[in-house]
């Protein structure tokens, strides 16, 4: 991902095994003058953040990567997170910011999966141009097994800071949504408008809704 002005990158390395270069993130400045490219803090490892009491494990690899467009001080990202033959595949989200004083990346905000095979963030991520709404999604399984209802969550920065979660989408909260909903998702610059597209169900293909004073309101019908 790069920022609006192109001189700062991120990108993410996926790894499968417990060693420190398992789902990592890496973000780097162009110096104009100097034609050299820096790293922005250290190398970020979502391996971290994991512990076996979240039943996630250690066996990382990293989701797809949301930033603020201006200065791409603001990231979310997440990974897949295997721990054992029982407890598998739930995924697990971290929103990290960037901290000019001590010039590294701090964890604001950190979730993860409940079921298995989830994926939660190990599937799709992103965030407003702005820095202040993110999403991430879980994997919905296309025969419709998981019914639609591995969420795909929306979190919003507050004034102090602070990261919650805004809304939370399944097809039990907003029944027009398809099984599989969640293939493809993006949100918009502010933050309040979203899609969701299902790549492979025939029919409905793609919804969009948009944040009205607190309520996300599906805008129109369903494109196909």
């Amino acid at each position: 991902r790069c920022s609006d002005n192109g001189f700062t990158m991120a990108y993410t390395y996926g790894g499968a095994n417990t060693t420190s270069t398992a789902g990592r993130i890496d973000v780097y400045n162009y110096d104009n003058v100097a034609k050299i490219w820096t790293q922005k803090g250290t190398t970020k490892y979502g391996v971290n953040n994991l512990t076996a009491s979240h039943n996630q494990g250690f066996g990382v690899a990293t989701g797809t990567l949301g930033m603020d467009k201006k200065n791409l001080n603001r990231i979310i990202s997440g990974g897949r997170a295997y721990y054992s033959s029982t407890i598998r595949s739930r995924g697990f989200v971290n929103i990290i910011e960037f901290d000019s004083t001590t010039n590294d990346w701090n964890t604001v905000y950190y979730q993860y999966g409940t079921t298995n095979f989830q994926y939660l963030g190990g599937h799709k991520n992103g965030m407003s141009g702005n820095g202040n709404y993110a999403f991430a999604s879980s994997f919905n399984d296309t025969d419709g097994t998981d019914n639609g209802n591995n969420p795909t969550y929306v979190y919003e920065r507050a004034a102090d800071g602070t990261w919650s979660v805004n809304a939370t989408f399944t097809k039990t909260n907003y029944s027009d949504l398809g099984n599989a909903f969640s293939a493809d998702v993006d949100m918009n610059y502010a933050g309040d408008m979203m899609v969701f597209c299902d790549d492979y169900e025939t029919g409905n293909n793609a919804w969009i809704y948009k944040n009205i004073s607190g309520t996300w309101t599906q805008q129109g019908s369903y494109i196909d």
